[in-house]
């Protein structure tokens, strides 16, 4: 039992770094993208803008529904680990 509980504390710890490790990249980019955007802007290139900054707007919900969806299978390790200290 203690080797299962270990398992799936671990389980939820990764889900929970690599939410973080995800979130940092598309935070980073999508930042990115805005500030290149407003370069791109300034050059008479509004279509071009407009689509990279929707792009940073679907990176940015892909993460959250990545989360939601990691937070599921997070729900279920602790929902485990909890039975087992029953």
């Amino acid at each position: 039992m203690l080797t299962e509980y270990e398992e799936a504390h671990r389980y939820a710890i990764h889900l929970d770094e690599l939410n973080w490790h995800v979130g940092s990249i598309l935070i980073g980019g999508s930042l990115a993208a805005v500030v290149g955007s407003n370069v791109v802007a300034s050059q008479k290139a509004p279509l071009i803008s407009i689509f990279i900054e929707l792009s940073a707007i679907v990176a940015l919900i892909s993460w959250f529904l990545f989360i939601r969806r990691n937070g599921g299978f997070a729900e279920i390790a602790t929902g485990r680990m909890a039975a087992i200290e029953k």
